[in-house]
């Protein structure tokens, strides 16, 4: 993300600023979104296969800090 934003405000002839790199990450599509078969696929093969990293009450405790870009 960061090197798009350079490149949006190099091309206009300035250096890069954070709305730069706000616009770039607000325009991005998560990977959960662009590659959900591939990872339920993966989730369905790990099933008894691997243990998971996070406890599942942990993770979704009202207490988890959360990022917010908007």
């Amino acid at each position: 993300a960061f090197v798009e934003a350079m490149h949006r405000a190099f091309t206009q002839d300035r250096e890069p600023t954070e709305l730069d790199l706000g616009e770039v990450l607000a325009g991005s599509v998560p990977l959960a979104g662009t590659m959900s078969e591939a990872i339920d696929r993966l989730r369905h093969w790990s099933q008894g296969r691997a243990r998971q990293a996070t406890d599942p009450e942990v993770a979704l405790s009202p207490g988890r800090r959360k990022l917010d870009l908007g």
